[in-house]
């Protein structure tokens, strides 16, 4: 993961911001979201899989599931989108 996490959130949107201004911004962040919600939930699940392999296939499998749904990076973006997606202001 370390090899292939980019620093788009802390480099690229404020590249994308003073390049293109806030409408030019959206598919900086969008594409940032998404590798960031891809490249984690595939981590945590191999680092899952790799811990718990000896038990049962349903085990590993709710193992990996509670993993993914108490993860706070994957909370917080699901938390972003939904206050995005509610107009909601900090």
């Amino acid at each position: 993961m370390a090899a292939v996490f980019a620093n788009t959130v802390y480099m690229g949107i404020p590249l994308f911001l003073s390049a293109f201004g806030e409408d030019g911004t959206l598919p900086a962040v969008v594409a940032t979201l998404l590798s960031n919600l891809v490249l984690i939930a595939v981590s945590v699940t191999a680092l899952e899989i790799s811990r718990v392999r000896t038990q049962g296939p349903g085990r590993v499998g709710a193992q990996v599931a509670s993993a993914l749904l108490r993860n706070p990076i994957l909370l917080s973006l699901f938390a972003g989108v939904l206050a995005s997606s509610l107009a909601l202001r900090i």
